[in-house]
């Protein structure tokens, strides 16, 4: 989760990841306008082109924010260095995500454990078929990202959808007792998505206790 401190009509964007770990890069501060408009129609934008004029496309995935200043500078440096053959992750970036990992959640991960993979649709195919044989069900937590729903489907497995549940007036995700029982007949694997999209509602730890866990 990020916050945006106004400062002088821009924003500092601060972490709040770890207790008191400020988003700091490089010793500076990340500072932006956020109400800068670029127009991004006639750039290959897929949201953009997608539409007519009387659509404003509102995607959380893909946002009209500048990119972070040092990403941007890096990118820059590696153009300039006018050679683009095969790459492959150091050990440096390993390192860092090893490093954070462990830091932010206690979680130790081994460098041979780490896979790197073009996207998150890549890796949810990956999953689907890792852990779930032909025929078997894969267990999602509705609303979620269009792939969580079709590319099971598309990969020969049986989609398990349960429905939310109303409780206090609002949507829910179905409670744990439920997702236990259909998690042990049949289903090959359960895939969610933390926040769940749209509303970015975060299921709480016993509605996954007892859940079986393969990865």
């Amino acid at each position: 989760m990020h916050q945006r401190v106004r400062k002088g009509g821009q924003a500092a964007i601060y972490s709040r990841a770890g207790a008191d770990e400020k988003f700091d890069i490089r010793g500076g501060e990340m500072k932006y306008d956020f109400d800068e408009v670029i127009e991004r129609r006639g750039t290959g934008s897929i949201k953009w082109e997608r539409y007519g004029d009387d659509v404003i496309p509102l995607w959380v995935a893909d946002m009209d924010f500048v990119s972070p200043e040092p990403i941007v500078k890096a990118l820059h440096e590696r153009a300039d260095h006018r050679i683009f053959g095969y790459t492959m992750a150091g050990k440096e970036l390993i390192g860092v995500i090893r490093e954070r990992l462990e830091r932010l959640y206690g979680w130790n991960v081994l460098e041979d454990e780490i896979l790197f993979v073009p996207g998150v649709v890549t890796a949810l195919n990956l999953a689907f078929q890792l852990f779930a044989g032909p025929g078997d069900g894969v267990l999602v937590q509705p609303p979620v990202y269009s792939h969580f729903i079709t590319d099971p489907v598309a990969r020969g497995r049986t989609l398990v959808d349960p429905p939310l549940v109303k409780k206090g007036g609002h949507l829910r995700n179905r409670p744990s007792t439920p997702l236990r029982r259909r998690s042990r007949t049949g289903q090959g694997s359960s895939c969610s998505a933390i926040p769940t999209t749209p509303w970015a509602a975060c299921s709480g730890r016993t509605n996954w206790s007892g859940l079986p866990v393969s990865a």
